[in-house]
């Protein structure tokens, strides 16, 4: 496999970002969640208005990771207000990590993982956190090897369909 870069991600990937997004949380959920559940999500977290929006926030940061031009993952991170849950002015939230299926067990997550804690770094920042749900073992295998570590936990709401997440976090 060729050099992974992580770049971020400009409004006019915005198509490429949907596309990730929604391919990626499908592949993950589509076993757990009714199709009903997962196109109301889509249409509620991944239109093109919203991701530019959330572009757009100076408090919030998308990257992809890409291999030879070509998207692999991406991961969104957030501070301050822009945290799916008041943690506090310490925290930086690592709030979407992903993959497509044909580039995981790759290292990729890892980059984008040590790209957080260099940006939780530069705004001085001490903790990182994230949900992650409970039945994912692979995401929170590979979180757990990165240092975090279940302190909670909070709803996932997505159409009708609620789960769990852990919120786990780890200290720079």
């Amino acid at each position: 496999m060729n050099e992974i870069e992580i770049v971020a991600i400009k409004d006019e990937e915005v198509e490429a970002l949907s596309d990730i997004c929604k391919t990626t949380f499908k592949d993950t959920f589509e076993h757990d969640m009714s199709e009903q559940d997962l196109f109301a999500y889509f249409d509620e977290a991944y239109n093109h208005k919203v991701l530019l929006d959330e572009l757009h926030n100076q408090q919030s940061w998308y990257y992809f990771a890409k291999i030879d031009g070509e998207v692999a993952g991406y991961m969104k991170l957030n501070v301050g207000d822009a945290q799916t849950e008041s943690m506090g002015e310490d925290y930086l939230e690592v709030q979407r990590l992903y993959m497509y299926k044909q580039f995981q067990s790759k290292g990729i997550g890892s980059k984008l993982m040590k790209q957080a804690f260099e940006i939780a770094e530069k705004e001085n920042k001490k903790k990182l956190w994230l949900g992650v749900w409970e039945h994912n073992h692979q995401a929170l295998k590979f979180y757990t090897k990165h240092g975090y570590k279940i302190v909670g936990s909070h709803q996932f709401i997505a159409g009708d369909d609620v789960s769990t997440d852990y919120i786990v976090e780890t200290t720079l």
